[in-house]
């Protein structure tokens, strides 16, 4: 049997156990429900497959004795995991056919600088150094730095190397898409204590905060309409609902007033009133007093 059906096979039982917790029989003919060619197999193969897919996917699965049922175990890494698990189920969504660029439009603005991608990833598992090319883009300056990477992160369709600079050991964010080099070197760093990348940036919207500003609560309130979108899609983590009824939808964040953070609100207009805090109300009415001024 080849490898994609294997993995197929783990699609199948993931998916499945997402929904509620199944006993090995239920299991097996959910397989077979779902798929043309015959999918018998033991309960000694079903523990291989557990054993894979928290392999391929860290995905752990668990056998309830009292219940005789198996379930997904959630973890921290849960998250991540299921991301892993939806990009996958998309490659395989793409190569099921060769005559699919009818059905399925693709974004024609794709990320840049994922050529990086794997050898920034191997340089952070192995804890090397590297040396970086690197331009801004309000300027055509290119510099060239030594740095500490610890970690790869994704905000608002871009990726970022999150490293330190060795130049005056500052944890900084480096867009892939601004990296014109990357080399690799041999030498290994060592670091005292392991970072929690999620914790630095907890409370960050995208990968840039104002320096020496602790977040703070952030309320705003969204038309209704433009409130369904916010409700399946948050803003932040830390959003919570305030009010939600047919005349409007009001939200509470705590987070960092930065730049990024700014430009989403200015993208909502007139769906979004920003009732607190007061410095983000006037930095709002200072940006559309100033685009005002062009016409």
């Amino acid at each position: 049997m080849s490898k994609i059906t294997y993995f197929k096979r783990y699609l199948v039982i993931i998916n499945r156990l997402k929904i509620s917790e199944v006993s090995y029989e239920d299991l097996v003919d959910y397989l077979k429900r779902n798929h043309e060619e015959d999918l018998s197999f033991s309960k000694r193969t079903l523990q291989r497959y557990i054993a894979d897919i928290s392999e391929i996917f860290g995905i752990e699965i668990k056998y309830n004795a009292s219940s005789k049922k198996y379930g997904i175990i959630e973890t921290d890494d849960s998250e991540f995991s299921l991301r892993l698990l939806e990009s996958f189920e998309m490659f395989q969504a793409l190569n099921m056919s060769q005559s699919l660029q009818n059905y399925i439009h693709l974004e024609s603005r794709q990320p840049q600088g994922l050529e990086h991608f794997n050898i920034l990833l191997n340089a952070i598992k192995e804890k090397r150094k590297i040396r970086i090319i690197h331009q801004k883009f309000m300027d055509d300056i290119k510099t060239t730095r030594i740095v500490e990477p610890y970690a790869l992160k994704e905000a608002q369709n871009r990726w970022y190397l999150v490293a330190k600079d060795t130049k005056d050991d500052i944890i900084k964010t480096f867009g892939l898409d601004r990296l014109l080099k990357v080399e690799v070197f041999k030498e290994k760093y060592k670091i005292e204590q392991e970072l929690d990348i999620k914790e630095i940036f907890k409370y960050h919207f995208g990968v840039a905060a104002p320096q020496d500003e602790v977040p703070g609560t952030i309320i705003l309130s969204f038309h209704p309409e433009e409130g369904k979108y916010i409700n399946s899609y948050p803003l932040h983590h830390t959003q919570k609902i305030l009010i939600n009824n047919d005349e409007e939808l009001r939200i509470q964040l705590n987070m960092h007033i930065a730049h990024d953070f700014i430009m989403e609100l200015l993208s909502k207009g007139n769906r979004v009133k920003v009732l607190a805090p007061k410095r983000l109300q006037n930095k709002l009415c200072n940006y559309y007093r100033s685009a005002l001024e062009q016409y």
